[in-house]
């Protein structure tokens, strides 16, 4: 039983000189039984540990027992293994303390596998921290502005993400609202939505409108982009409530979709021009359009479009779905709008769980 056990089992003497060897300890040592024996103990113990291994056997001559002392001990290689060991007084017919029996187990890959784990979850505890901040810097989207009833989410696909929204009550009956994709969504992603977020609450004012803002951000974060290898896609527009008058310009994101309650249909908002992060002193085309009370607008990222069914054919979302949704819950508050779509994005994909970061902003005139 000890010769095919996988564990180490060590006889030594009280001078800790070994005196009996199974396989186990030679699997686990890299030693042969007839070189170790009549060696000390100490060949298998590390520099640093060797103090604690004689207070240990000081232990035993006084006939205490040590059950699993997990301890680093060292291959015949000078690898070095986490072991746990149980030390055993072994005595005589008269109860004379004459010998000590150790077993020992290897349990480096266990240590390991520990040590992974209390590092993950420390990563795991800082992205959270980081999620908390990130979606901290999102504004509280107000239900409702002098002319419009509104309602936002973004929900990121990891704990950070590059989606972002944000709204700038510019007074005077004007609102700017942008929506934004940075490439990925991952920790590079979201420091890079930080930053882009720094830029536009600096330099938003009246007297920029959607397109010089646009130009505006494209040179100031292109140094940036291209060192990180990443773009911004971004719709930013200015709504004037009191001439009932949107204006805007997009740097390749999504279309977004404008209901008219009066033609009964929904179109999109067709501007299109560079992504940010590619070139500099680029000119971005701005459009406006007239709104009339109870059309909505709504503002979204690709993580909608482009998700995937759970058939696994490829099918994606689609702006379709979002149009016919619009349609549908056309009546209700922009919140139930959201709702809606976030629920039917949910039941398509066949999971709550997002494979890319998903992010809405809907306005309602009134």
């Amino acid at each position: 039983i000890v010769d095919s056990s996988d564990d180490a089992i060590i006889g030594k003497t009280l001078d800790g000189v070994i005196t009996s060897w199974n396989r186990g300890a030679e699997k686990i040592f890299g030693y042969p039984e007839k070189e170790i024996i009549g060696k000390p103990v100490t060949v298998l113990v590390p520099p640093a540990h060797k103090e604690s291994t004689l207070r240990a056997h000081d232990m035993i001559r006084r006939g205490e027992h040590l059950e699993h002392f997990e301890t680093v001990r060292m291959k015949k290689s000078g690898e070095l293994l986490n072991m746990s060991l149980t030390f055993s007084p072994v005595s005589d017919s008269r109860g004379n303390i004459v010998a000590v029996s150790t077993i020992g187990r290897d349990i480096t890959a266990q240590k390991k596998s520990e040590e992974l784990q209390l590092e993950n979850a420390l990563i795991n505890r800082d992205l959270e921290i980081a999620q908390e901040i990130q979606q901290s810097f999102l504004p509280a989207c107000p239900e409702s502005l002098p002319g419009m009833l509104m309602a936002c989410a973004c929900e990121p696909a990891a704990h950070v993400g590059g989606d972002y929204y944000d709204l700038f009550n510019l007074k005077d009956g004007c609102v700017d609202v942008v929506i934004a994709d940075i490439t990925g969504h991952s920790v590079g992603s979201a420091l890079l939505m930080t930053e882009t977020r720094s830029v536009l609450q600096a330099k938003v004012n009246r007297g920029r409108t959607p397109g010089n803002m646009l130009s505006e951000l494209n040179n100031l974060l292109l140094n940036d982009l291209i060192k990180a290898e990443m773009q911004i896609s971004m719709f930013y527009a200015r709504i004037d409530t009191d001439k009932r008058r949107l204006v805007y310009s997009n740097a390749g994101h999504c279309r977004p979709l404008l209901y008219s309650p009066k033609q009964g249909m929904v179109s999109q908002l067709d501007t299109d021009e560079m992504i940010i992060g590619v070139l500099s002193d680029v000119f971005f085309e701005e459009l406006s359009v007239q709104f009339e009370a109870n059309d909505i607008l709504m503002l979204y990222t690709d993580g909608i479009i482009e998700a995937e069914n759970s058939d696994g054919n490829g099918e994606l979302f689609g702006s379709e779905r979002l149009n016919t949704i619009l349609l549908r819950h056309c009546s209700q508050h922009p919140q139930e709008v959201i709702k809606e779509v976030l629920d039917e994005l949910t039941s398509f994909t066949g999971t709550e769980t997002r494979a890319d970061d998903v992010a809405l902003f809907v306005i309602k005139f009134v």
